[in-house]
């Protein structure tokens, strides 16, 4: 690691950063909500400079200084857009239709105490439009590990039952979650985090299949289409 572990993205944790460039490495395109101080960005972006990367964010003052970083990397295959998090998803998709068919990461971290929770629109619409996605989300429940740190609100709190009525119908997902006790990153407490991913993905990386919790879930439908199938 590098000795300013803090500039680093995804919260600086080995093991979360580990499966994300796992995933990346399998991908063609980076996709963010809520750009922040915009670390996970210029992440991406510095290691995969042939990958589009995308990111928002509804303050307008975190994409000016975002952008700044941006332009001192010269990383020319970043976008930054001043949106709520569902709006510029819709846009995005409109605006280039051929990005839905990709192989693409998220990571959603748009959550705030300024506006309603986002989530389950992203993963709503995500779930639908893009038929091979990983979506990493950031400040999640970690079930049987309260050391992980995760948001609530006024409304909400992202657990697995908030997200779960959000995904598509008839699609198998697999979920990864961090089985891991060492404290590797920055953050006191850690902070939870949940991959849903769709499609072929090999879910961790080779060796570190032990810090890792991986499981597969259908939705409704999807395991009524999987059991009349085997009934034929």
């Amino acid at each position: 690691y590098p000795r300013r572990r803090s500039r680093l993205g995804f919260h600086s944790d080995y093991y979360l950063s580990r499966l994300m460039f796992h995933l990346l490495d399998q991908a063609e395109t980076f996709i963010e909500t809520g750009t922040s101080s915009g670390d996970s960005i210029v992440y991406v972006a510095r290691n995969y400079p042939e990958y589009p990367c995308y990111s928002c964010d509804a303050k307008e003052q975190n994409i000016i200084s975002s952008a700044r970083r941006v332009a001192a990397g010269s990383h020319t295959n970043v976008e930054l857009h001043v949106r709520r998090s569902p709006d510029f998803l819709y846009d995005l998709v409109k605006r280039c239709p051929d990005l839905a068919k990709k192989r693409t990461v998220f990571w959603l971290d748009a959550h705030g105490h300024d506006f309603p929770c986002p989530l389950a629109d992203e993963v709503a619409f995500i779930t639908e439009r893009f038929p091979a996605a990983a979506i990493a989300i950031d400040d999640f429940q970690v079930p049987g590990k309260p050391r992980f740190g995760f948001d609530t609100y006024k409304d909400v709190a992202l657990t697995w039952d908030y997200i779960a009525p959000a995904l598509a119908a008839d699609t198998r997902y697999q979920v990864i979650r961090p089985d891991y006790e060492l404290h590797t990153s920055l953050h006191h407490p850690p902070r939870g985090w949940i991959v849903i991913t769709k499609s072929d993905w090999t879910p961790v990386p080779p060796g570190l299949e032990t810090e890792y919790a991986v499981s597969t879930v259908e939705t409704q439908e999807a395991a009524r289409l999987r059991m009349a199938a085997a009934s034929r």
